[in-house]
């Protein structure tokens, strides 16, 4: 489980951050060259089966390594050699990680993106955002204010969803790169016919997503006014 959740908690925060930063620039900037390019990388970050694109990145650091004599990430495993402790271990554990990290980011960015565009657009053309902006604000905070608070309701519930069914196993990353986690755990106890390493696994993922369907409905209160919990 930590190892599952080191994964899957640095690759939703960054994925979110991006997202969330090229979908609201992208609503602004509607139908410009920033615009199309998002829309392209989205749909192409969508079409780009997981296996896949693991794969790729592991053949080609493999060929850098090649040309160069340099490994610049592992491709394997949580652990090197000696990754030592304290800060060393962290470095170690951080550099083993920036492949499957970017591996959960591109489909995740994907979704999040044009799930964050179209709801600013909408809550950009609302009519409480034109009197905002007739009463004289000026256009960084009727943005911040008032309207992409209210534009991530919906992703909200898209990252709560995505967020619960990750940790209960990235299955095909970590089987991939060899990770030490629920996804690979998984894995090994379907290929041996362990039935109670499975339903342990079915439990804890339906568990993660249940509760993390909680806290986006708590989260709704507090991102929109209209949406009190008595």
């Amino acid at each position: 489980m930590k190892n599952t959740l080191q994964l899957v908690i640095v690759a939703e925060l960054l994925a979110i951050l991006v997202a969330v930063g090229i979908g609201v620039y992208s609503a602004l900037r509607q139908y410009s060259a920033f615009d199309y390019a998002a829309t392209s990388f989205s749909f192409l970050g969508l079409a780009t089966p997981v296996f896949w694109l693991a794969l790729m990145l592991q053949v080609s650091v493999v060929y850098i390594y090649q040309w160069t004599g340099h490994r610049i990430f592992p491709i394997a495993n949580l652990s090197g050699v000696d990754p030592g402790t304290g800060v060393s271990f962290w470095i170690d554990r951080a550099h083993h990680l920036v492949l499957p990290v970017i591996v959960l980011m591109v489909a995740s960015v994907a979704a999040y993106s044009r799930y964050m565009r179209a709801s600013m657009l909408e809550v950009v053309n609302s009519d409480y955002v034109r009197t905002a902006r007739a009463k004289g604000l000026t256009e960084q905070k009727v943005t911040m204010k008032h309207a992409f608070r209210n534009a991530l309701i919906p992703l909200v519930t898209l990252v709560a969803l995505n967020f619960g069914a990750l940790l209960g196993g990235v299955v095909i990353t970590e089987t991939v790169f060899s990770l030490d986690g629920m996804g690979l755990y998984f894995v090994t106890a379907l290929g041996t016919n362990d039935p109670y390493p499975i339903m342990a696994w079915l439990m804890i993922t339906a568990t993660m997503v249940i509760i993390f369907n909680l806290i986006a409905d708590i989260a709704y209160g507090y991102l929109d006014p209209r949406v009190r919990y008595d």
